[in-house]
């Protein structure tokens, strides 16, 4: 286990995970989608998703063999990726999913205040963020390009 640390495919996976999570959330904020408030209380929650992914992928793309470029390159699909999947999936199962609770009777949805239903929304958003990068990610490691074998007539 202590190989799989020294070497530089985790630090390649969790800065590539990083800087493409912070470009995400830069872009967000530039055209007016998220403020500085607004993103404020859930940074913290937000890098760490965005280092489990590096290191998940890193860790993995290291075991296998795979060399830094790989990791880098799947990583940085992998978040991208994760980042674009993480707002359908929260629409198409998060809202559904809490308007059936609230169907049932386990939850009135007029006793919750907008803070704590804007948290659970917004951790539930950063779990696909992880659960999608994550597997992307390390489903990229696994991909291999080979060169055809030429065959001469």
């Amino acid at each position: 286990m202590k190989n799989l640390f020294n070497t530089r495919h985790v630090p390649v996976g969790v800065i590539t995970a990083l800087i493409t999570g912070f470009l995400w959330l830069a872009l967000l904020m530039r055209f007016g989608h998220a403020s500085p408030d607004a993103v404020k209380p859930w940074s913290l929650p937000l890098i760490i998703a965005l280092t489990m992914i590096g290191v998940s992928v890193g860790l993995i793309g290291k075991r296998s063999g795979n060399t830094a470029g790989k990791v880098f390159l799947s990583t940085l699909f992998g978040t991208g990726l994760g980042s674009v999947v993480m707002l359908p999936l929260t629409v198409i199962l998060v809202y559904p999913l809490g308007k059936l609770i609230e169907w049932i009777g386990l939850v009135n949805r007029s006793a919750i205040p907008d803070d704590v239903a804007s948290a659970l929304l917004y951790i539930a958003m950063l779990v696909f963020w992880l659960i999608v990068g994550s597997a992307v990610g390390t489903t990229l490691l696994r991909v291999s390009f080979k060169k055809p074998l030429q065959v001469n007539i």
